[in-house]
């Protein structure tokens, strides 16, 4: 039984299937929210320059969602000013946050932050947090409390491998 319960712990599960089910009924919820989204939907056409079509239909094709307008991107290189511009966004926020992150970090910016996010969550708006299971893999329990707390709403995308997943070759 020992070699056995070893041998299925190995090679006995199949988590890709697991996984395409789980795409599969996540992208089923989300479609159900796009028709409602589609007056915000561009769609690439001779309005556009042919560089910015083709990147449209790529995006359309990669991420099965259509870009959207009344979005502003600015490049920010000075991390202290980065900083100040997400605080700024936050405090400014009338109803809701919604962050993702891939980096986290429990340092004193990430407290700060999470801190803000607490006093907010406190003053009524309603906060989700996403964050990289891998790349901030230093936040703990301790760090996330408060703002369990404060009713934020946190999950982990790529939460990492569990012991038993970091032995398996399935």
């Amino acid at each position: 039984p020992y070699v056995g319960s070893l041998f299925f712990l190995v090679f006995g599960i199949n988590r890709v299937a697991r996984w395409a089910a789980r795409k599969q009924q996540a992208n089923q919820q989300i479609s159900s929210h796009l028709p409602g989204l589609s007056q915000y939907q561009l769609i690439p056409n001779d309005l556009f320059d042919p560089a910015v079509q083709r990147l449209m239909q790529l995006a359309d094709r990669v991420s099965e969602t259509r870009p959207c307008f009344n979005n502003h991107i600015e490049i920010v290189a000075d991390t202290n000013r980065t900083f100040g511009l997400i605080e700024q966004a936050v405090l400014s926020a009338q109803k809701f946050v919604h962050l993702e992150y891939y980096i986290w970090q429990p340092d004193r910016t990430g407290r700060r932050l999470r801190d803000l996010l607490v006093d907010r969550a406190k003053a009524g708006l309603d906060i989700r947090f996403l964050y990289d299971g891998i790349g901030s893999i230093w936040l703990g329990r301790r760090f996330m409390r408060p703002m369990l707390e404060a009713g934020i709403k946190i999950a982990s995308f790529l939460p990492g491998p569990s012991f038993r997943e970091r032995w398996s070759v399935n």
